[in-house]
């Protein structure tokens, strides 16, 4: 998904358009620099920058990751934590430390809600500043952003038609029909977290998962299975760079999507909460947020469509976990179900 959201925005550049908009610092400025060396070539810069990028994966510091705001070591860090308090031998000694992890959750996810209320008058308003002095240009590219986003989400959508049919041996025509109420209580709520209830239910009765089975899918993949959002970050990560004019080589493109890929796996299933992920991993590889009340004026649009997309992937991951004996059980019409075959069977004179 990262790979996908990458590549569009590398190959359009929907930000290039604003760039007088938000003019990056004259230090930034390549004719401002003496003696420039021509840039190497990407695979030149990639096995360059590879030690040291496997290296810097795990900190030294969490403390100073912290105040660098290196968004990846403060990801791998998180990971290692998260895994030695699930596998510790003595839970009980564990329990408070996820307490505090959960009741610091929930203080910042009160903290963005709260922020998320007043965000549409202070958009309004630097939307309206920007459009009053650069003209609807700036329309054109943010919408052609929005298209960028959207097309990625559209072929990450495809992806999973053609892996439900592949591997989930359903045709993908049937397996529309069976998750579109799902697909649009996620596109009105913006929340993987909202929907479970009624993704369980699609997953048991309309692909044949078994209930222990989508019982520990659904809930897991809720959190981790963040490929819609991903693509987005990546997205608009590479559209706040390019409204600053910040070169991103191949090889931050590459710890882009390594930490994005990470970064989604934790973030919170519930609306406007990917603004603060999309922020700390951006300035961690120094782009500046100086566009990102663009990208949060059509944030909610893409929020529901990455929703969409994100419980999709959901379903898919339950009906390839299935197994094979419950879908040859499986048919196309509740009342051609082997019990009600058996009935009419059984009814019916010899």
């Amino acid at each position: 998904a990262v790979m996908i959201g990458i590549s569009l925005a590398r190959f359009i550049r929907p930000g290039r358009g604003l760039e007088h908009v938000y003019p990056s610092p004259p230090s930034l400025k390549p004719e401002n620099l003496q003696l420039a060396e021509p840039p190497p070539s990407p695979l030149e810069g990639i096995t360059k920058e590879l030690p040291d990028m496997i290296t810097g994966l795990i900190p030294q510091n969490i403390a100073a990751s912290l105040l660098e705001q290196d968004m990846l070591a403060i990801v791998m860090f998180s990971l290692f934590v998260g895994i030695a308090t699930v596998t510790a031998d003595k839970k009980e000694l564990t329990r408070p430390l996820v307490a505090l992890a959960e009741a610091m959750l929930e203080v910042s996810m009160t903290v963005i809600r709260t922020a998320m209320r007043f965000a549409p008058l202070a958009v309004f308003g630097l939307m309206a500043e920007t459009t009053a002095t650069n003209g609807f240009s700036t329309l054109v590219d943010l919408a052609t952003y929005c298209g960028i986003v959207l097309s990625g989400l559209t072929c990450l959508l495809l992806l999973y038609l053609v892996i439900v049919t592949v591997f989930g041996r359903m045709n993908p025509v049937k397996f529309i029909e069976a998750v579109v109420p799902v697909q649009l209580l996620a596109f009105s709520t913006s929340s993987s977290a909202a929907v479970m209830p009624l993704t369980m239910k699609t997953a048991i009765d309309k692909l044949k998962t078994p209930p222990s089975l989508a019982g520990a899918v659904v809930p897991l993949a809720s959190t981790v299975n963040m490929a819609g959002t991903a693509l987005y970050q990546s997205v608009a990560i590479m559209f706040l760079a390019d409204i600053s004019g910040t070169p991103l080589s191949p090889g931050d493109l590459a710890l882009v999507m390594v930490t994005l890929t990470g970064a989604s796996i934790g973030a919170p299933a519930a609306p406007g909460a990917s603004i603060a992920i999309l922020a700390t991993t951006a300035t961690s590889f120094g782009v500046p947020l100086t566009g990102l009340p663009l990208v949060m004026g059509v944030d909610r649009i893409l929020d529901m469509a990455r929703t969409l997309v994100n419980v999709t992937g959901d379903l898919v991951l339950c009906r390839i976990v299935t197994p094979k004996g419950k879908r040859a059980n499986e048919t196309l019409e509740p009342e051609e179900s082997p019990v009600a075959t058996e009935q009419a069977s059984a009814e019916s004179p010899a």
